[in-house]
């Protein structure tokens, strides 16, 4: 059976008391009860707006595409809709609930945390980023966030307001000002392994010349990273007790 858009409409009787109202200043009103309605003055029900939402952000179907798609099945929509659908409810209903888990997250002792650039169509900004800040994988409850801003360090400072510990991050100089803030700033080896990457030659027969300390550094970050897996269902300590001995 196709996908199929249905209309339904919810008739809500209204009545007055004339009894009430003639001994009251003002009229006695009693209203029928309804099923909530998402959005107020929409019509977009909830079924249709997480359809929306899973469209977009897990199939990766523009709304533009979207509202396309629901004029052919009868539903004429435009994509402003569709994004206001979404604003909106994340504004109502997610907010909530991404500030509760940003406060889980800053009472961890280890959070990791990146930035990355993206377009954004019609941004003041030469620039937009998407910061992510989540829990280590072996985190009973594991948490990840995003953040969308600018690349000032300012947004890394403001969602870590209030956290002490440790930040796997890379350096780049805009975590830096964490570290006077009770915040341990902690290097990642895959960024570092990737400078040796960088500093092969580009001539192959060179490239593949084992004894070249750009090659004994990737060698030697391999070897960790093989190890790391192999530990990977250990407890922190006995990770610990590996580390120190092999």
């Amino acid at each position: 059976i196709p996908a199929q858009v249905k209309r339904i409409d919810h008739i809500q009787h209204s009545y007055k008391c004339q009894h009430c109202s003639d001994k009251a200043p003002a009229d006695k009103i009693i209203k029928a009860p309804v099923p909530k309605a998402p959005l107020t003055n929409s019509l977009g029900s909830a079924s249709l707006i997480a359809n929306t939402i899973y469209q977009k952000y897990v199939l990766k179907v523009p709304a533009y595409r979207q509202g396309k798609d629901l004029r052919r099945m009868g539903l004429p929509l435009d994509h402003k809709t569709v994004s206001n659908w979404h604003i909106k409810v994340c504004e109502y209903y997610l907010s909530s609930l991404y500030e509760l888990l940003r406060q889980e997250l800053l009472k961890l002792d280890i959070i990791h945390a990146d930035e990355t650039p993206y377009r954004v169509l019609d941004s003041e900004r030469v620039k937009d980023y998407v910061w992510t800040f989540l829990s280590g994988k072996h985190t009973e409850k594991p948490i990840a966030l995003y953040h969308h801003g600018s690349r000032k360090g300012a947004e890394a400072w403001d969602f870590l307001t209030g956290f002490s510990g440790y930040l796997h991050c890379d350096q780049y100089p805009g975590y830096l000002r964490l570290s006077k803030q009770d915040v341990t700033l902690v290097g990642c080896m895959a960024h570092a392994r990737r400078k040796f990457c960088d500093s092969l030659p580009k001539d192959k027969a060179r490239e593949s010349d084992v004894t070249s300390v750009a090659n004994q550094g990737i060698h030697y970050c391999n070897q960790m990273f093989r190890l790391e897996r192999a530990w990977e269902d250990l407890s922190a300590e006995e990770r610990y007790e590996k580390r120190q001995s092999e």
